[in-house]
């Protein structure tokens, strides 16, 4: 091969490798996280548990029909697995699983879940999956007779839903 011949291979060569040094990138980027607290939102309004007859109440035992109530729902963290609700207030002196019903004596105030589980003020715990935004718990209530007779009256009960969430 001749001088030139080793000339123009080398310059193609190095115009080979030049042009492959110019198409060399460097990339760079960042990395974020964030640390939290998981965190639920609740919303409760009074219920109506509405004026009855006194003649409804016909013995120990009877109520009258159930009123439904939501404890509603602003929203749950995605990590938060259970949301417990444990219903807290005076025991009915006459019958220990219902509210206090003060102003009516021989009245008290019972409250389940829609699935029948007692929320009463003794403090039992129930379990439910999280809800979203919008929904919420689902209970209902209603006044039931404990004594014999009842005085006829306005009466109001003071609940109280402890929450705890995990």
């Amino acid at each position: 091969m001749t001088r030139k011949a080793l000339t123009a291979a080398a310059l193609a060569i190095a115009a080979l490798v030049a042009s492959q040094a110019s198409h060399a990138q460097a990339l760079g980027f960042g990395a974020g996280g964030e640390f939290y607290v998981p965190t639920c939102g609740f919303t409760a309004v009074d219920v109506d548990l509405l004026r009855h007859d006194a003649d409804r109440f016909t013995g120990v035992g009877s109520a009258t029909p159930w009123q439904y109530f939501t404890l509603g729902s602003t929203g749950c963290s995605a990590s938060v697995t259970a949301v417990n609700l444990t219903f807290r207030g005076v025991a009915d002196p006459d019958n220990t699983n219902l509210h206090a019903f003060p102003g009516i004596p021989g009245v008290g105030v019972d409250i389940t879940s829609w699935d029948n589980e007692e929320a009463g003020p003794n403090g039992v715990t129930k379990a439910w999956a999280p809800r979203p935004t919008g929904e919420g718990y689902l209970y209902r209530a209603r006044l039931m007779q404990t004594l014999p007779s009842i005085t006829p009256g306005t009466g109001r009960a003071a609940i109280t839903v402890d929450v705890s969430y995990n």
